[in-house]
């Protein structure tokens, strides 16, 4: 679980569009503060994923949204969806370099996954310790560098990575 944090140095870099308006809207209502920069203090990022269908909407109103996160409040239980655009207009998070990463690997699986897909991984309890230690160790290593065990292995933790990530159909229970 990631605490949401105010982007300070992106704090007053966005603008304040329909759909923003929105998302702090629903944000403060379905929080026990009222202020913006307060309610986001609730606020946990508890997971992200991929999902390849349309018909997932951000808070903020955008449709067909794909890179999804999950944000809870930590008071309530509450659950929301926020796209991956709109986490990083007000948060400090490391979501952008996680998504590509899930890219680049879903198109080879040979690809190395970054350190954001790693660390959000292991404290997903998707990599266990051991795992976590061996990716961290090859991540930046070429292919040509890993003896074939080691890249098995590679292979076969960003299967992983991709199965639990990338989801075909939104989970339910999700607003």
């Amino acid at each position: 679980m990631y605490a949401l944090k105010v982007n300070k140095q992106r704090k007053n870099d966005y603008k304040e569009t329909r759909n923003f308006k929105q998302l702090k809207n629903i944000l403060i209502e379905a929080s026990n503060s009222k202020s913006f920069e307060d309610a986001i203090n609730e606020w946990a990022e508890t997971n992200r994923y991929h999902v390849s269908d349309d018909g997932n909407n951000c808070i903020c109103g955008k449709t067909n949204i794909r890179e999804i996160c999950i944000i809870t409040n930590i008071l309530s239980g509450i659950e929301l969806t926020v796209g991956n655009c709109c986490i990083n207009h007000f948060c400090d998070t490391d979501s952008n370099l996680f998504f590509r990463a899930l890219a680049k690997i879903s198109k080879d699986h040979a690809r190395s996954a970054n350190a954001a897909l790693i660390k959000f991984a292991h404290n997903q309890k998707v990599f266990d310790n051991w795992e976590f230690a061996f990716y961290s160790n090859i991540w930046r290593k070429h292919n040509k560098s890993l003896s074939p065990k080691q890249l098995a292995r590679k292979r076969y933790l960003n299967e992983k990575l991709l199965e639990a990530f990338k989801i075909t159909n939104t989970p339910k229970g999700v607003r």
